[in-house]
């Protein structure tokens, strides 16, 4: 392959359909297929580090994950719920409130506990929100933490 040729395939992207488009197009240019490939930074962006500071004084720092699909708020005052998972809370039990979750398969309850302080990425989060025990590990990257929505919206 000439230098020139492979110049030009790094600055741009081939739909399913075989058809060549310019890197920056969003949508294939000839059959309007919208592009697939996830950019690297954006990927990332949805990781974060996020310190807790329990009820007991204690604080611990975890990796966690903006998870745009974890819309779950306690009914009674409307806080954001985060899920850590449960082994990540190695031996700290906490007073919890059972909080009302719709799940794809099934309505349950999840015990969840009130927290003193939350940074995300260095920011103190002013919001209330609950900490929801999830008895499943989450099986990615040494995630412990499944972030709300709300909590980096606002960010």
């Amino acid at each position: 392959m000439d230098k020139e040729k492979k110049v030009q395939e790094e600055k741009e992207w081939i739909c399913s359909q075989g058809h060549h488009n310019p890197e920056k197009a969003k949508f294939c240019l000839e059959c309007g297929e919208k592009r697939k490939v996830r950019e690297e930074k954006e990927v990332l962006s949805k990781y974060y580090s996020v310190s807790i500071t329990f009820l007991n004084n204690k604080t611990k720092t975890f990796t966690a994950f903006l998870d745009t699909g974890n819309n779950l708020y306690d009914p009674y005052k409307k806080r954001p719920v985060i899920l850590i998972s449960k082994s990540a809370l190695s031996g700290y039990n906490p007073r919890c409130i059972l909080v009302p979750c719709l799940t794809v398969n099934k309505e349950s309850l999840i015990k969840c506990f009130k927290i003193k302080k939350l940074i995300v990425n260095g920011n103190l989060i002013e919001d209330e929100c609950l900490i929801g025990i999830s008895d499943n590990n989450f099986n990615f990257d040494d995630v412990d933490l499944l972030l709300h929505n709300k909590i980096v919206k606002e960010r």
